[in-house]
């Protein structure tokens, strides 16, 4: 019963870091390729690095534990 409990626990957690990697990707990726002079100019860092660390924050810590008390 143990051993059920430890792989499911383990799966789930190597898929959300799997979702994790794949989401920060993917969200860097857009704002690379978002257009210089109309998202740059008007956008300040400061925010677009508070977005990256909310979302990942909710990745990393909401989805893995909804998952892992089902």
């Amino acid at each position: 019963m143990f051993l059920c409990y430890l792989v499911n626990y383990l799966s789930i957690l190597f898929k959300s870091i799997e979702l994790s990697k794949r989401l920060h990707f993917e969200m860097l990726l857009s704002v690379f390729n978002a257009p210089i002079n109309l998202y740059f100019d008007v956008t300040p860092t400061g925010r677009v690095l508070n977005r990256f660390s909310k979302d990942m924050d909710q990745v990393d810590n909401y989805v893995f534990f909804t998952f892992v008390s089902c």
